[in-house]
């Protein structure tokens, strides 16, 4: 059974693994997108040509700007010089290099086994800024404004109450008691036969003993 600790921690990971997304995923595409800025084709005047060949695509001018990218072909090889495979590996490179961008000093580890060790110092002799400061997901306004937000529904197995479970009073039987150890489940007075003075509950998550209830 998890602590207390162990989950404060959970839903935190869980915040922050939302929120890692909400800041690197981009809202998916119909169509092919370029492969160094995950971009739809757009204005050639803006962006260039946009290329195509083997499942692969990219702006021409992605190509000419990509600051790791060799032009080691001759101009009728790959995409004017820029072959495929050189391609792939610029796009993982500056993969690593956003990752540890966004999630900078403080959550920086390796996406396969989290090891915060080894692998930043593996990245920064690779060349890899890695920002001394908070993650990208932290700084952004109201990052921790759900932690202010109190838990306003009752998980009792039957809700007995008839405007619903997520409707309650400010006093007598319909108040709604949050759990005493982790504050994430609730419930109505009436609904888990407590006393209508009582202000502690226990849920089944934290107390499996139905006798956990003050």
């Amino acid at each position: 059974m998890k602590t207390i600790k162990e989950k404060k921690k959970e839903r935190l990971r869980l915040r922050k693994s939302a929120r890692t997304k909400k800041v690197t995923q981009r809202k998916p595409s119909s169509g092919p997108v370029c492969r160094l800025c995950f971009r739809e084709p757009g204005d050639p005047e803006k962006l260039g040509e946009f290329l195509q060949k083997d499942n692969l695509s990219v702006h021409y001018f992605c190509l000419i700007l990509s600051s790791k990218l060799p032009q080691r072909g001759q101009s009728n090889r790959g995409f004017h010089g820029f072959l495929p495979e050189d391609i792939k590996k610029e796009a993982a490179r500056a993969s690593r290099k956003k990752y540890a961008h966004t999630s900078a000093k403080h959550f920086f580890k390796c996406p396969q086994c989290n090891n915060r060790e080894e692998f930043p110092q593996e990245m920064l002799r690779m060349g890899i800024h890695i920002p001394d400061r908070d993650a990208a997901w932290e700084l952004e306004p109201g990052a921790f404004s759900e932690l202010y937000q109190r838990y306003q529904h009752c998980d009792a197995p039957i809700c007995l109450y008839e405007q619903g479970r997520d409707s309650f009073q400010d006093e007598g039987k319909w108040r709604l008691i949050l759990c005493a150890t982790c504050g994430s489940h609730g419930t109505h007075r009436d609904c888990s036969s407590l006393r209508s003075n009582s202000k502690k509950w226990e849920c089944d998550e934290c107390s499996p003993s139905a006798s956990a209830r003050w």
